[in-house]
């Protein structure tokens, strides 16, 4: 039996992105059955299923892109740690070398601040890593 993170760990992202796209269309069509029984009578226990429906579709779908975005979020923090950092310490001979390391390096931690930078983040640890990610790529930079 696995636990909640494994689980969430271990589910491929295509699933995750089809999931999340599964949980809208349920909402889209829930919402379209309550439009058209709105007006109708004697159909108060109706309304109250559906709404209810819909409510727990929107917190598996938040629930889904919360897991997402953490996800992405972690990849990129191991991915910070694979950026070879380079320094110019001699002018030499192969100093168009040097410069286009570093100029590739600059380009890759530009890429991926970016990544971080649009990745939503619906909680405080999210956010939270969010920024430490960040503060790491923009230290980098400089």
């Amino acid at each position: 039996v696995l636990d909640q993170s494994e689980l969430d760990e271990r589910v491929p992202f295509d699933v995750l992105t089809r999931s999340r796209h599964d949980q809208e269309k349920l909402i889209r069509t829930a919402a379209q059955q309550l439009r058209l029984i709105q007006n109708t009578p004697n159909t108060k226990n109706a309304k109250f299923v559906l709404m209810m429906f819909i409510d727990d579709c929107r917190l598996r779908k938040e629930k889904v892109e919360r897991t997402m975005n953490t996800r992405e979020l972690v990849r990129a923090k191991r991915d910070v740690t694979k950026i070879s950092g380079f320094s110019v310490t001699d002018f030499g001979n192969n100093n168009t070398e040097m410069v286009k390391k570093i100029s590739a390096n600059t380009a890759q931690v530009k890429r991926m601040l970016e990544q971080v930078r649009r990745t939503g983040a619906q909680d405080a640890l999210c956010r939270e890593l969010q920024n430490s990610i960040i503060e790491t790529l923009e230290q980098t930079l400089k």
